[in-house]
């Protein structure tokens, strides 16, 4: 997604800059922790919200052309991040904003109103725009499908396998355009099962990620404290001697 620079006011170019970002569907432009915002509220039906799910916000991503743009969301504060929320900054924003209660709370309910409002917008499109009269059986809405440049490489490719699993003892070859979308179902539910084991790796790995820096803050916060107190014992230690220079001093053993 191209973004847009513009430099701030009472400063150089080369110092700070604003980076703005433009809605892949309209000419809205501004700063990209905005988008989000701009996205579930006019753009919904673009919206594909991700399997992967927590208890305050949604991952989620829409499609410019075949390039996709994932973001999170949170559906009750309306705030959230271009990013995908798992890793960098979009995974410090998720990790921030769970300790924001109030949203915890309304999360379900706000999330099954926003997959019910992109469901009728769904069910609307398709009422509004009519199947052609063209498409009246199966091998017709192949042939259709297929003068499609996004669907027609897997449909030749189905096609090609079809081909070669034929049984010659049965005759002559022909293309049965049912057999075609079944192949067709089976990859969709086999990348569909890959896809989500995919992203719950991912959940499961940034959960660890997340105990292991919680755990890191906690190791460094004690290092610290140990530092302190190090140093309070030679200031003291020092006190001591100059008020007691002849004190024999003890052997750490």
């Amino acid at each position: 997604m191209p973004q847009i620079k513009t430099p701030v006011l009472g400063m150089s170019m080369a110092k700070r800059e604003h980076v703005k970002t433009p809605c892949p569907f309209c000419s809205w432009c501004k700063r990209s922790f905005h988008l989000p915002d701009h996205l579930i509220t006019h753009h919904a039906n673009e919206i594909r919200i991700r399997p992967t799910t927590n208890e305050h916000c949604v991952y989620a991503y829409v499609l410019d052309k075949k390039r996709e743009i994932g973001f999170c969301v949170c559906l009750t504060c309306k705030k959230g991040q271009m990013d995908d929320g798992l890793v960098g900054n979009g995974a410090r924003w998720v990790e921030l904003h769970a300790k924001n209660t109030e949203c915890r709370k309304a999360h379900r309910t706000r999330l099954a109103e926003f997959k019910t409002y992109i469901a009728s917008l769904v069910t609307s499109s398709e009422v509004s725009t009519p199947i052609p009269s063209s498409i009246n059986n199966v091998s017709t809405l192949w042939d259709t499908l297929k003068t499609n440049s996004n669907f027609s490489g897997i449909m030749k490719e189905v096609e090609h396998d079809c081909m070669d699993t034929h049984d010659e003892d049965l005759g002559e070859y022909t293309f049965d355009p049912k057999i075609g979308f079944e192949h067709i179902m089976d990859y969709a539910i086999s990348y569909k099962k890959k896809y989500d084991s995919y992203y719950q790796e991912r959940e499961k790995y940034t959960k660890e990620r997340v105990e292991m820096r919680n755990d890191m803050t906690a190791l460094k916060n004690e290092i610290d404290e140990l530092r302190a107190r190090v140093t309070m014992l030679e200031r003291q230690n020092k006190r001591y001697k100059e008020a007691c220079p002849s004190l024999v001093a003890e052997d750490p053993q």
